[in-house]
């Protein structure tokens, strides 16, 4: 699971005030949630030329640049933040390292971030120690850290059974673990009408039923056009399963021209393997391993990694 869900849960603790500016921030928090990172960095970059001191702007600047994949001016933008509070950047804050740090292939990294995150949380930050928490057992089990993240996320569908995002995680730690039976029957409790396209590409991808990959299929389209797609997804099936190599590359190039990050890159690499441009899929893969899943993709089409 890479989106920014967990992340923006972190972000959404922002001040509620009347003013105008606090509005704003409101404002720019939405469109992150809603994936629509160029229209959200450009209401950060407004933020910032208005109150240039402000830590939280430099927070939704850098949530912005993240999405988009503009990964040197989002480290610039997380750097202000953490030097704006002298060190001692709040959990929200933190989250955004551990992000950063995550899609540039630092994971220990990212764990320690996470680790500072939880120490700068409040007694009564329920909401966000719980996103802190799924998101520290994906690290986990991003690192083989399988035990750990089973329980994590053991304990918090424990507390709270319909959890449905530690439940996704889960599934993806059952897979891991061998347990795909178990994966499957997490996934056709969540995979119902209304989730995400992403969640029945999981689905899809755990079966390999070609009645899932359907469903899975017309879901995506139906966001095609929306910032909060599944368009990696959709363009990883063409790719793949689904075998429309053409397709895939046009649903890749098109989420390309949006945003640029290394998830996004992975697809239009694996599109492009797919359609037979073996020298531009190695040249893009090349750009964005860091992600376990995308060193597997790599290796696919013949890069070579250190």
């Amino acid at each position: 699971m890479k989106s920014f869900i967990l992340l923006l849960c972190a972000i959404a603790a922002l001040a509620d005030s009347p003013t105008a500016f606090e509005a704003n921030k409101s404002a720019a928090v939405a469109l992150l949630g809603r994936q629509d990172f160029g229209a959200a960095l450009e209401r950060a970059k407004a933020l910032n030329r208005e109150r240039p001191d402000d830590v939280d702007g430099y927070q939704l600047l850098a949530a912005a640049y993240l999405g988009l994949g503009d990964y040197s001016e989002a480290e610039k933008a997380v750097q202000w933040m953490v030097d704006l509070r002298i060190g001692k950047a709040d959990a929200g804050g933190w989250m955004m390292v551990a992000h950063f740090r995550e899609v540039t292939g630092d994971i220990d990294g990212a764990m320690d971030a996470v680790n500072l995150a939880f120490g700068r949380l409040g007694p009564t930050a329920g909401q966000e120690r719980r996103a802190l928490q799924i998101y520290s057992a994906r690290l986990q089990q991003v690192a083989g850290k399988l035990n750990l993240a089973d329980r994590l996320l053991s304990d918090l569908l424990a507390e709270d059974p319909g959890d449905e995002a530690a439940a996704e995680v889960l599934a993806a730690v059952r897979i891991a673990q061998h347990r795909r039976s178990d994966a499957i029957q997490i996934l056709r409790r969540i995979a119902r009408p209304g989730a995400h396209p992403r969640t029945f590409y999981r689905l899809a991808e755990a079966t390999g039923d070609p009645g899932d990959y359907a469903a899975f299929e017309r879901s995506a389209r139906e966001k095609i056009s929306s910032p909060d797609n599944a368009n990696r997804e959709l363009a990883l099936y063409y790719a793949g399963a689904g075998k429309r190599p053409d397709e895939a590359e046009r649903v890749a190039r098109l989420e390309a021209g949006r945003r640029h990050d290394v998830f996004t890159m992975d697809a239009l690499a694996m599109a492009l393997h797919a359609a037979g441009k073996a020298s531009e899929a190695q040249a893009a893969m090349t750009r964005v391993l860091a992600d376990p899943e995308i060193l597997a993709h790599a290796a696919e089409i013949g890069v070579k990694t250190e």
